[in-house]
């Protein structure tokens, strides 16, 4: 347990870090432009809203979840919002506790996500990684930001900002809450430069 709780403290400390030197993002929306985006991107997963995640196409489920990630860093992180590319869709399970002691023991092996609720663990679990511009800036990880849903039925589950180490979760308060809430500029998740050797 004390190997976990000094994990979160480093996480945190990085992630506070980082904070202190926020900048302005190099590629900034107007509050009007981020609404847009938003009324955009919600129109295209709520037509799918009638049917159950699993009965879509592939391609529609990608298409959901693509715009349901995008929503989320635009109402959540709008500093980390990029057009660019297609994201990477990766399939993973959620782990346990004890999966994070032995990554927090050498964490050079491959970073656990871990549900907040303890009936997800074992899922699978849909990761879709947003790329960036690596010509035009350098966050110092290949994707801007990582949101999680679960497969079996595209429940999101988190939205992780690389950059500032952020995880915002969605098991406790969902997604549908949170996005309604739209969040004030002030508490935004702010951009941040690269700084290096501060990743773990």
């Amino acid at each position: 347990m004390k190997k976990i709780e000094l994990i979160l403290l480093t996480l945190f400390s990085i992630s506070a870090f980082h904070y202190s030197r926020a900048q302005s993002s190099p590629f900034p929306l107007t509050e009007n432009e981020i609404g847009v985006k938003i009324d955009s991107l919600e129109r295209i997963y709520k037509a799918y809203e009638k049917q159950t995640f699993s009965s879509l196409e592939e391609s529609d489920q990608i298409n959901v979840m693509t715009a349901m990630g995008l929503e989320a860093i635009l109402n959540i992180a709008p500093d980390y919002y990029r057009e660019y590319g297609k994201p990477t869709i990766i399939i993973d399970t959620l782990k346990d506790e004890n999966a994070w002691r032995v990554w927090a023991s050498n964490t050079k092996l491959k970073k656990p996500i871990i549900p907040e609720k303890k009936e997800n663990i074992g899922k699978l679990i849909y990761i879709i990684r947003f790329s960036y511009n690596t010509e035009k800036e350098n966050l110092g990880v290949s994707y801007i930001a990582e949101f999680i849903v679960l497969k079996e039925n595209g429940e999101p589950l988190q939205l992780f900002i690389p950059a500032t180490m952020n995880i915002v979760p969605f098991e406790t308060q969902s997604f549908k809450e949170r996005m309604k809430e739209k969040v004030l500029p002030e508490n935004r998740i702010k951009y941040a430069p690269y700084i290096p050797n501060t990743r773990t």
